[in-house]
């Protein structure tokens, strides 16, 4: 981790077999989970940042272990 925080990559998403938004959005699941078939993610793009986005868990999505300090 840099001093001004984590990198994050604009690393898309998986759907249906196929990987889609790559390199310009980047989608990183929370711990957060609200029943069993959807849950909070991070959402940033170039220009913004959505930390309370909200989506079905069969996105495939990035999982980022960060360590809390």
């Amino acid at each position: 981790m840099s001093s001004s925080g984590p990198a994050f990559v604009l690393s898309g998403y998986r759907y249906g077999g196929s990987i889609l938004a790559q390199g310009s959005n980047g989608y990183y699941w929370s711990s957060v989970a609200d029943d069993s078939n959807y849950a909070y993610n991070l959402y940033l793009n170039s220009s913004s940042v959505n930390p309370q986005n909200y989506n079905g868990k069969w996105l495939g999505f990035t999982v980022r272990c960060i360590a809390a300090s």
